[in-house]
């Protein structure tokens, strides 16, 4: 157990939280939006790895004080606590993203970092806990020391276990850069490029293969070859406008994989779209990704 410091009647005291489970040693993850789709206990156990999509930033973005909030209205608070609560006690990863398209957060000052690491600690008690947090900071700028200094908070405060990740646009400098600084300062767990909305990758052509060699050349070296940190992001095509078919992305990954044995892992977006299809994504990569 870690201890928290507390506020009872305006007297300091700990909290005790249960420690965190690490991150799967191989990771199948899935988003799972606030916005409609199956039940959070419906997702099939073959995902691990659950991203609850998203807390945005309080006042609509960029956020008027740093803060975000989350709502759901798919079951009452009582029941979603519950099926988060069984979920993770099977062993599986719940992490809370943050931001999304459209939802900016701005993170550009102390004061903003603060409020965003309170809300995250309030948003944790709201749910009855979770896992870690996922930086999907799309629109705006993004501020890496102040994200070291949110994600140093956040271990401080949960347990070195406490996971971060980040999917990254892979045509992104920025991102990249930002993948870059986490990294170097021990606090980012996984990052996973978004391979998909990228023109041209449905045509089963170069365009995959130089994907492939993106990958091997500007991502795993990044992390010093530590395929343990990296993973891929796949979108369905019913819900994204240029993706892989999965022949071709079970090809990227048996390729990436044979190299580097260590990869963590991959995820679909999104949940919803994977149950309307009979969750033909996680049929599909289970097997080939974590196995039986």
């Amino acid at each position: 157990m870690k201890e928290l410091p507390g506020r009872e009647g305006g007297v300091l005291v700990m909290q005790k939280i249960p420690a965190m489970p690490a991150l799967p040693s191989r990771v199948l993850g899935c988003y799972w939006p606030v916005w409609n789709g199956p039940a959070l206990s419906a997702i099939p156990s073959g995902y691990n790895t659950i991203w609850l999509f998203a807390a945005v930033p309080v006042g609509g973005p960029p956020g008027t004080t740093g803060a975000v909030t989350w709502s759901q209205n798919r079951e009452s608070a009582t029941q979603f606590n519950i099926d988060l609560s069984d979920i993770r006690a099977a062993g599986r990863c719940v992490i809370l993203s943050v931001g999304g398209a459209n939802s900016y957060i701005d993170l550009s000052t102390r004061t903003r970092s603060d409020a965003f690491t309170a809300s995250i600690e309030k948003i944790h008690t709201q749910l009855g806990g979770f896992d870690g947090v996922d930086f999907d900071i799309e629109g705006g700028t993004l501020y890496p020391s102040q994200m070291v200094y949110i994600c140093e908070k956040l271990k401080a405060a949960f347990g070195s276990n406490f996971v971060i990740t980040y999917p990254p646009a892979p045509w992104s400098l920025a991102d990249r850069n930002l993948c870059s600084t986490l990294y170097k300062a021990g606090v980012l767990d996984l990052v996973a490029p978004q391979y998909y909305d990228l023109e041209g990758l449905f045509t089963e052509s170069s365009k995959i293969s130089n994907e492939v060699n993106s990958i091997e050349s500007a991502w795993l070296p990044l992390v010093n070859y530590n395929a343990a940190k990296v993973g891929l992001g796949y979108g369905l095509a019913s819900v994204v406008s240029e993706t892989m078919m999965f022949s071709s992305f079970a090809t990227v990954w048996k390729t990436l994989v044979t190299k580097y044995p260590s990869l963590r892992g991959a995820f679909c977006w999104q949940a919803t779209a994977d149950h309307a299809e009979e969750w033909s994504f996680e049929t599909t990569f289970r097997p080939l990704i974590i196995g039986d």
